[in-house]
C-alpha cells in the first residue's frame, strides 16, 4: 500500500459483504430447495382437491332412505358438515366442509351417496326468539355416508 491510500482511506475500494463470499452458493441452494418444497406442497394441495372434486360430483345426496336406481348399500357412518340453507346444495364454506366434503374426508372416494340428509339451523345470537330463516346462525347438515353394493 502506498502513503495515499492509508492517508486517505475513503480512496480505498470498500470490500462490502466479502466476508459473505463463501455462503452465498449455501445461501442460494437453501433458498432453491425451500421452493421446491413449496412447490411440491401447492402440486399436493391440488391433486388432493382435485380428487376430492371429482369424488364429491359423483356424490348423491338424498332425505330419505332411497337412492334412485341403487337399492343395495352399505352404510359407512354419520357425516356432519355445514351448509348455506339445505342439506342437498353443493355450497362453498369458507368456514368449513359441506356435507359431501365431510363425507369424502372421513370415508375417501368409497361415499357414492348420502342418505337422510337434513339441515339444522343453528342460532348464533343464543336467543330463543330468532327464526329458523334468520340472518343471526347457520345452518349445520347431517346424514349417513353410503357405499353402493349393487
Amino acid at each position: 500500500m502506498n502513503k495515499l491510500q492509508l492517508a486517505r482511506p475513503s480512496l480505498r475500494k470498500p470490500k462490502l459483504l466479502e466476508h459473505l463470499k463463501p455462503v452465498w452458493p449455501l445461501a442460494m441452494a437453501t433458498m432453491l430447495i425451500a421452493c421446491g418444497q413449496v412447490v411440491e406442497a401447492h402440486n399436493a394441495i391440488h391433486a388432493r382437491d382435485a380428487a376430492m372434486e371429482a369424488a364429491t360430483a359423483k356424490m348423491i345426496i338424498t332425505e330419505g332412505n332411497d337412492v334412485a336406481g341403487h337399492s343395495q348399500y352399505l352404510a359407512l357412518g354419520k357425516v356432519y358438515g355445514h351448509c348455506l340453507t339445505g342439506a342437498q346444495a353443493d355450497d362453498i364454506i369458507a368456514s368449513g366442509d359441506n356435507l359431501k366434503e365431510a363425507a369424502y374426508r372421513k370415508y375417501g372416494s368409497s361415499v357414492n351417496a348420502i342418505v337422510n340428509a337434513s339441515a339444522v339451523h343453528i342460532n348464533d345470537d343464543y336467543t330463543p326468539e330468532a327464526a329458523t330463516n334468520s340472518t343471526v346462525g347457520h345452518y349445520d347438515c347431517e346424514g349417513t355416508a353410503v357405499h353402493f353394493t349393487d
